[in-house]
């Protein structure tokens, strides 16, 4: 089943990715999507988990 858990691995590991690419765009866009992703039912994030 997948979780908030897996969720968050596979932010964490875009997160590792996107450092390489550009740091303070990244770091703009993973803010604004953490703060969305925060107000998510638990469907929502398995949903997206899923994408």
């Amino acid at each position: 089943m997948i979780t908030a858990n897996t969720l968050e691995k596979n932010i964490n590991n875009s997160e590792e990715t996107s450092k390489l690419v550009n740091p303070i765009l990244y770091r703009e866009i993973y803010q604004d999507l953490s703060s969305i992703a925060a107000s998510w039912s638990e469907e929502e994030k398995i949903f997206m988990a899923l994408l």
